[in-house]
């Protein structure tokens, strides 16, 4: 690799904000004096916490004129939850971002990391809001100690109610690449408007809920909806949670800027499982209409997550998956085929074959180091194949 093409400041301006100037400080204060150094509960309702991702990535790829090169990104996440009552609660998540690792310069047509990055956090989803990415209120109805009923408004995180996942759904303490990871896939909107409900009885969970999709192609708002089933079973092997989603659009959902209106839809099967005390497998499947382009027609993930038990870390995890994404049944229209997509817009994607595998270190109880490395091959039914590797590093401090 070129290392010219490979200098640090990749992605980032040359002054970083104040903010996240700040969030480096309190990541070095805290790795001098340990997690005692933040506070927590603030009051005896009211309580700080957030998370702070740094990550560096370097791809070398072979296709769309061999760019390798690396990038930098880093995400400050502070939450402030406010309990007004045992059974009332506010709860607000900022994003403060600087850089964008790979993902604006990516040739692939996934991002490999699906954290919410600088060019992300300003103008959410078109809102002319920044930074702020949840701020909801919710409510919880209590019938039994096995059977409560919960109602969230505002501006909600879609993941934290459908398409949850043991193994494979945070992409600061598990799998980097969007592939793997839940609200940041575009069949799951988040981060707008909204409301939810979400029933659960013994080991049953019922939600469902409806948002402001945010814009179609044609630049027009449409609506967004979705309910899932989710199941815990306990077996021999250990804790296994079994998920059916569905999800569809309102009719003006426009498939073709200027052409006619149509209801995008589809479903998701996301189950996790224990194998035993140390291992944990993953498979998340997807299928979607031809209504909604620039994403895939259906999604095959599945993979493994290893404790470190039988070499001594049994804080550390190994991580391993595989998948198959499979691209629209009709070309997509310009500027469709997903913000990652590089080549020319006569060449349509046909599919794309990826793997992860990374190693999660924990140094502490509040701090993970994590090395991460990626393989994707996206073929496209015109034009040139874009295979590679994405090598990268992670550093996450939970407080």
């Amino acid at each position: 690799m070129d290392a010219r093409s490979c200098c640090p400041s990749a992605g980032f301006p040359q002054q970083p904000g104040p903010i996240i100037t700040a969030g480096f400080l309190t990541f070095l204060v805290a790795a001098l004096l340990g997690q005692e150094a933040l506070a927590d509960n603030i009051t005896e309702r009211l309580a700080l916490g957030g998370t702070l991702a740094m990550a560096t990535q370097c791809q070398q790829v072979s296709g769309a004129g061999d760019e390798n090169k690396c990038g930098a990104g880093a995400a400050l996440m502070p939450d402030l939850t406010l309990n007004l009552t045992d059974r009332d609660q506010v709860y607000l998540l900022f994003d403060f971002a600087l850089g964008n690792d790979l993902n604006a310069d990516s040739p692939f047509a996934l991002a490999p990391w699906a954290a919410s990055l600088e060019d992300d956090v300003q103008n959410i989803n078109g809102s002319n809001r920044s930074y702020l990415l949840v701020a909801t209120y919710s409510h919880d109805f209590q019938f039994a100690s096995d059977h409560a009923l919960q109602f969230t408004g505002g501006i909600l995180d879609t993941g934290v109610f459908l398409d949850q996942n043991a193994y494979a759904s945070d992409e600061n303490t598990q799998f980097m690449n969007v592939a793997f990871a839940n609200s940041h896939s575009s069949y799951l909107p988040t981060y707008n408007p909204g409301g939810a409900l979400e029933w659960r009885y013994q080991d049953w969970t019922l939600s469902a809920l409806g948002l402001n999709g945010g814009e179609n192609p044609a630049g027009e708002s449409f609506g967004y909806y979705a309910a899932g089933l989710a199941y815990r079973l306990q077996t021999a092997w250990g804790e296994g949670n079994y998920r059916l989603m569905y999800f569809a659009t309102t009719p003006d959902f426009t498939a073709d800027p200027g052409g006619g209106l149509e209801r995008g839809e589809g479903v998701i099967l996301s189950l996790d499982q224990e194998l035993n005390s140390d291992w944990g497998a993953f498979l998340r499947l997807v299928w979607q209409g031809d209504a909604l382009l620039g994403d895939y027609s259906a999604r095959y993930t599945g993979g493994l997550s290893v404790l470190g038990t039988s070499w001594g870390r049994t804080r550390d995890n190994l991580g391993i998956a595989v998948g198959y994404l499979q691209g629209p049944e009709r070309d997509s229209s310009p500027g469709e085929r997903g913000p990652m997509a590089a080549l020319p817009d006569e060449a349509p994607l046909a599919s794309t074959w990826l793997g992860e595998a990374y190693y999660r270190f924990v140094a502490a109880e509040w701090l993970a180091l994590s090395a991460d490395i990626q393989y994707m091959n996206d073929r496209y039914r015109a034009g040139e194949d874009v295979s590679g590797w994405v090598f990268g590093l992670r550093a996450t401090l939970d407080y």
